[in-house]
């Protein structure tokens, strides 16, 4: 799914030409007013933003300038700036597409016009979108088709030496420990289903034919623990769960966000294993349609905190798309379900906090 409503940025010093735009534009989008290019930038460091008009005559920073500072930065680069100006010289319109402006629009504008040239704008956004999402598509569905036949054949494996303990002869010196082996395959086996459950959840990520399911977070919080419970607890890591107002009714796709939170629980497990923190733990809070998964491992570095989900942005040193998890998990909760997915520190360790208060 394509995000609903999306963000555009309005940069110019006069109000009644924010005010027009907004009137223009206000129905189907998100307008974001900015009446200089300082707090323009300001904003774009508070708020996700998908499109930005921008003014070219202000006064201390003009929109030239603005955009400069906006191409100049990795979290802002990729944005695309339309300029709206009163400005029609050649020399402004060639200065406009070379800085890195997508589009040039003179005053007084045709309103129709801007309104063609903005959708088309978010559709070329949405069309990518959904090319890049079928890639991973095919490449999730590469995996899982390779995965399949090595976890048939370990649960195979695991069942003929179970039905061989079972069915062998009774011998009280190996009877402990085939009651040992015994119970060590039976987890393999959850292990395994969970696995195969894994490959199909993701593979119904991608499926366009997915329905919401109305749930609760403590619902959705119970089966991702039937899954991470004896992990967590075997890693000697505590657990916690605090719920508040557990009973508020939202709509999901629960698979979706099951794999998005197993996939936060099992960043914070490798963390507190990897840095051998003292009395790790991990605490899941619940309040109606916000969830909360805190640790204390002591927190990312700022430096990269706001690159996490960034997709292939990995903290390891791995070379194998590890990073792709976290970007998946905000295409889920923001894309999906049109909710916020942000990760903060606190004081011994990081919080990753799932909001659906805009779809509960």
């Amino acid at each position: 799914m394509i995000k609903s409503r999306f963000n555009i940025l309005v940069v110019d010093d006069t109000k009644i030409n924010i005010e027009i735009l907004i009137d223009l534009l206000g129905d189907g989008y998100n307008i974001i007013p900015a009446l200089s290019g300082e707090k323009a930038i300001n904003i774009l460091q508070k708020i996700d933003i998908d499109l930005i008009l921008l003014d070219i005559m202000m006064p201390d920073m003009d929109g030239f300038e603005v955009c400069r500072i906006l191409k100049s930065k990795e979290e802002t680069q990729n944005i695309p700036i339309i300029f709206i100006t009163a400005k029609t010289d050649e020399d402004s319109i060639e200065e406009a597409y070379e800085i890195g402006g997508i589009d040039y629009i003179t005053k007084p504008f045709k309103p129709k016009e801007l309104l063609a040239k903005v959708k088309r704008e978010f559709r070329l956004q949405e069309l990518t979108e959904q090319s890049r999402m079928a890639e991973m598509g095919e490449m999730i569905s590469m995996l899982a088709h390779q995965w399949r036949q090595p976890l048939s054949a370990i649960a195979s494996t695991a069942l003929n030496l179970e039905l061989s303990i079972e069915f062998g002869e009774d011998n009280p010196d190996t009877k402990e420990q085939n009651k040992f082996f015994l119970e060590e395959f039976k987890k393999m086996e959850i292990f395994i289903a969970n696995l195969t459950n894994i490959i199909d959840d993701f593979r119904d990520f991608y499926k366009p034919d997915n329905h919401f399911e109305q749930t609760t977070l403590k619902q959705v919080v119970s089966q991702v623990l039937r899954v991470k419970q004896d992990d967590i607890k075997r890693d000697n890591i505590e657990l916690l769960c605090n719920y508040k107002n557990e009973n508020e009714m939202i709509k999901i796709y629960q698979n979706q966000v099951v794999q998005v939170i197993v996939k936060i629980i099992q960043n914070a497990q490798e963390n507190l294993i990897e840095k051998k923190v003292l009395n790790p733990k991990i605490t899941i809070s619940v309040d109606k349609h916000r969830l909360t998964i805190c640790d204390n491992g002591g927190g990312i570095d700022k430096a990269i905190i706001k690159n996490i989900f960034d997709p292939y942005f990995s903290t390891k040193n791995e070379k194998n798309g590890a990073g792709l998890g976290l970007y998946m998990a905000k295409t889920i909760i923001e894309k999906h379900h049109n909710g916020v997915l942000k990760a903060v520190n606190n004081d011994d360790g990081v919080c990753f906090i799932i909001d659906f208060g805009l779809i509960g």
